[in-house]
């Protein structure tokens, strides 16, 4: 049998030293002995095939993390790794390791996935090429390996084996202050004309309400140029990030209140953590406004990393950007994106919502645990869209094994919580990610009664930045929790921290 070894590779050399020139302790180099010879790493190692790989760094006043990936036969293991956690007084190592035993080559090729993708999103095109990756399966303790095929507004993860499409993560369903972009679009709506799937032509709409019939070729030309493209059904079909430019906040209302909650938001990170914007790098945080005249949604999108706003229908919901904790959920979108990178389907997703729930009312600042209750019109489910401190005061939807939508209480315990059914995709709300999502988001709301706000938001800050990976789940976060609360604050804080847990089933009571 040929040893297993550890892969150091200084991919992120730049980003490690500069967080190691802030404390004193180990170097990297003792850091990474330390990790290989882990009781968790040598039992990686015992079987062929696995390997780490420095992945980077992490510093904040109270913690310092070193993150090592796992690879299985060369292919990354999602969320699958070991940490190296210290600060003055602690030292520790956490593994997040995943077994694996499977045949890491795949019964069909990218050209195959490719097609398999664009046969179940036919209106989505194809971007890149397909990756391979190793996902976890948390409740069996096995492993599959998937292909991760890029689209235009999404991705399509498929079993590289069974070809079964296991979900569709859909990026319309999920920095310095003096930097902030607030691009309004200024109003220039294009609406392109089919017949069938040929451009016909197109629509163009001013917010002054000029209506204009477009050849097809200038057709394509204000396509090419437009920040961003409406559908007939005036909600936003695609935005072009780089024609999306600085507005001026006194012509549009929307955009002001956009750049005061991008404002708003960043001074949060930076008065609270230290943080300089989503990255951490100061990087600009672009807002686009009236992303669907009639749209019911604020969202992050991704691929762009950008926060788009819907007008709201003036029937159910006013315009987004009146709520700050709305734009302040969005955002946390990206921070998570920038850190944790938790996948957008199952209780990983669900936590993914319940953080940015949790994070977007500490920065709207008022202690009302409402969220969205600004923004709401119809309150016939309720004042909010969800509501932290008593999540069954607000009714919300999941869907069944037959994607049946069922109304019911938001959910405050694990026990209460909806069904994983796979494929998870936008038609069943990436398997009821909204739904759930007041399980973890009940857990902060606990945590910020028992331990204050300034304790609370803190350690699950520690927790996203330092401990969760893209497939947390609620045992995995309540783990990372515990151990973020060991390294940083007291037992008996600690002891409180485990009985809120224990209250909400995020973890069993010992």
């Amino acid at each position: 049998m040929k040893p297993a070894k550890l892969l150091v590779l200084l991919v992120s050399a730049s980003l490690s030293l500069q967080a190691c020139s802030k404390k004193t302790g180990p170097s990297l180099a003792e850091i990474t002995a330390q990790v290989q010879n882990s009781p968790a790493a040598k039992t990686l190692f015992a079987q062929d095939g696995n390997s780490l790989e420095y992945f980077h760094g992490v510093q904040d006043d109270s913690l310092h993390t070193e993150k090592f990936k796992h690879r299985f036969n060369g292919v990354e293991v999602l969320g699958s790794g070991v940490d190296f956690h210290s600060n003055d007084s602690f030292q520790g190592i956490t593994p997040h390791l995943s077994s694996v035993t499977l045949d890491t080559s795949p019964s069909f090729d990218a050209s195959t996935a490719k097609q398999i993708a664009q046969s179940l999103e036919p209106k989505s095109a194809l971007q890149g090429e397909p990756t391979l990756k190793i996902l976890p399966q948390k409740n069996t303790q096995t492993a599959r390996l998937i292909y991760i095929v890029p689209m235009q507004d999404r991705e399509v993860l498929l079993d590289a084996h069974t070809k079964q499409h296991i979900a569709t993560i859909a990026d319309h369903d999920n920095l310095s202050a003096s930097n902030v972009k607030s691009a309004a679009s200024q109003g220039i709506f294009v609406t392109p004309k089919f017949n069938d799937s040929d451009l016909q032509g197109c629509e163009l709409k001013s917010l002054a309400g000029i209506v204009e019939d477009l050849s097809v070729n200038t057709c394509k030309e204000r396509i090419s140029e437009s920040c961003q493209i409406l559908n007939s059904n005036k909600e936003a079909q695609s935005i072009n990030a780089q024609n999306c430019v600085d507005a001026d906040e006194s012509i549009d209302a929307s955009a002001a209140r956009a750049q005061k909650n991008a404002s708003i938001y960043l001074n949060y990170l930076q008065l609270s953590f230290h943080r300089d914007g989503l990255d951490g790098q100061g990087t600009n945080i672009l807002s686009v406004v009236h992303a669907g005249q009639e749209s019911n949604n604020a969202k992050w999108i991704r691929k762009n990393k950008l926060l788009a706003y819907g007008d709201g229908d003036g029937v159910h919901f006013s315009d987004m950007t009146f709520g700050v904790d709305i734009a302040a959920h969005e955002l946390t979108h990206g921070l998570v994106q920038e850190t944790a990178g938790l996948l957008g389907i199952g209780e990983s997703g669900a936590l993914n919502e319940s953080l940015a729930d949790f994070f977007g009312k500490l920065a709207e600042g008022n202690e009302d645990w409402k969220f969205g209750k600004s923004v709401v019109l119809d309150k016939s489910n309720g004042d909010a869209i969800r509501d932290l401190q008593n999540p069954g005061s607000v009714k919300e939807v999941y869907f069944d094994s037959l994607l049946n939508a069922v109304v019911a209480p938001a959910p405050s315990k694990r026990s209460s919580a909806a069904p994983m059914v796979e494929p998870c995709t936008p038609d069943n709300d990436s398997c009821s990610v909204h739904f759930n999502a007041t399980i973890p988001g009940h857990t902060w709301y606990l945590l910020y009664v028992s331990l204050g706000k300034s304790k609370a938001e803190q350690l699950v800050y520690l927790a996203l930045t330092h401990y969760f990976t893209e497939v947390t789940d609620f045992t995995d976060a309540a783990k990372d929790i515990i151990d973020a609360c060991k390294a940083t604050l007291t037992s008996d804080d600690c002891d409180q921290v485990k009985a809120v847990l224990s209250a909400t089933e995020m973890v069993k009571a010992e």
